[in-house]
């Protein structure tokens, strides 16, 4: 890596370590200004992290997303005047998920944001952002589409798989074929600390 992005990343680690809330096995960034915690932040922070070779902070951090996955499988957008399921959040948080799975695997997670993105296709290559915003936003069809490229279901076993630097495995492979043994989840416990932020306030 560049030696200029390397200290670029170093210095984005470090900021994040001082402003994340760690509450045992999960781990979450309030934002400093308005005092939200959104998905985004976490799915982009940890994709940085892991593309410049790993941090601890990426497992307690991708704990605490995939307990605030909605029951269909989508996560929500969240502003400082809605809060709302959104396809491209969703998109975002999943290819982190996929970043990650080698190393910290929520299979069960990644299916269901796939099979959300895939329900919000209204027709080919057009995806509904959210139901707030139902306007052709080529940034959620292009994050959407590209989330999509980069999972692969098993015909048995429904397991996506995403080898680094894009490459996946065929269906001879080991991991997500018939007969494999299925990735454990990698679930954080809900928390009872009363810092820990509502479902209601993550985004």
């Amino acid at each position: 890596m560049d030696g200029r992005v390397t200290s670029l990343v170093t210095r984005m680690s470090g900021a994040v370590r001082e402003m994340a809330v760690v509450d045992g096995e999960i781990a979450y960034i309030r934002d400093p200004i308005f005092g939200i915690v959104r998905n985004r932040v976490h799915a982009e922070v940890c994709k940085a992290m892991l593309r410049a070779g790993g941090d601890p902070l990426v497992d307690p951090i991708l704990n605490y997303v995939v307990e605030c996955q909605n029951p269909d499988g989508s996560w929500n957008e969240v502003h400082v005047n809605y809060n709302q399921p959104s396809a491209l959040i969703t998109a975002f948080v999943g290819d982190a998920l996929l970043e990650a799975a080698d190393r910290y695997p929520h299979e069960e997670a990644l299916l269901k944001a796939r099979d959300y993105v895939l329900a919000a296709e209204k027709r080919p290559g057009y995806f509904l952002k959210s139901a707030q915003y139902t306007a052709d936003h080529l940034n959620a069809d292009a994050s959407c589409g590209a989330f999509l490229r980069g999972t692969r279901s098993d015909m048995m076993t429904g397991t996506p798989v995403r080898l680094p630097c894009g490459r996946r495995r065929t269906s001879s492979g080991t991991s997500g074929t018939a007969g494999s043994t299925p990735m454990p989840s990698i679930r954080g416990p809900t928390p009872t600390s009363s810092t820990f932020p509502a479902c209601t306030t993550r985004g």
